[in-house]
């Protein structure tokens, strides 16, 4: 790796570390990553005009993208993308308990899911990591919260049910599907 000054006008530096304190990250490392997923972005729009990937998650006779199911159909794009990122950590049914480990997992998912998607990684992480998009007011969200409900599925399956609760029952149903033994409705 290589170290690089940058020169940021204030009202830019002082967005990077509102954004970098909202992911529970240090401005160094927010701005690194924008950076790095700019760069990655710009070489994906050559390969994107190419290939052209669906901007939405399609429906079909079997599952969402990510073993979603297709109740999740007319649930805000952050529900979606949220589960989508929990499928990819829980793909194997297991659950990690050691945070460090959760946070590469998680770190991967986002890379799937922006993929399947066609979006900025950003983007997907917004969703998963600030409170204007996973919760109420009284209940701050960042990557360390969300990295720790991975780990704790239970909570992040009850945060959701609060959090959407038009969509309570199929949350349920969905953790059932990944987690058979997660305690609690529809588990052990």
């Amino acid at each position: 790796m290589k170290t690089l000054n940058l020169i940021l006008p204030d009202w830019a530096y002082n967005r990077a570390l509102e954004l970098a304190k909202n992911h529970g990250v240090t401005d160094q490392a927010y701005v690194s990553t924008m950076v790095v997923e700019q760069l990655s972005f710009d070489k994906a729009e050559i390969v994107l005009k190419q290939a052209p990937k669906p901007l939405k998650p399609q429906a079909n006779s079997a599952t969402f993208p990510s073993k979603i199911s297709e109740a999740f159909t007319a649930a805000p794009d952050c529900l979606k993308q949220v589960l989508m990122v929990a499928a990819h950590v829980y793909e194997n049914g297991d659950v990690s308990t050691d945070s460090i480990q959760c946070n590469k997992m998680y770190r991967v998912a986002v890379r799937k899911v922006a993929n399947e998607l066609g979006i900025r990684e950003t983007t997907v992480r917004d969703k998963c990591s600030t409170d204007r998009r996973l919760g109420p007011a009284d209940v701050p969200i960042n990557q360390a919260t969300f990295i720790n409900w991975l780990c704790n599925p239970t909570e992040l399956r009850e945060h959701l049910c609060k959090r959407f609760p038009e969509f309570k029952e199929e949350i349920r149903k969905q953790f059932k599907e990944w987690l058979p033994d997660l305690p609690g409705p529809f588990g052990a």
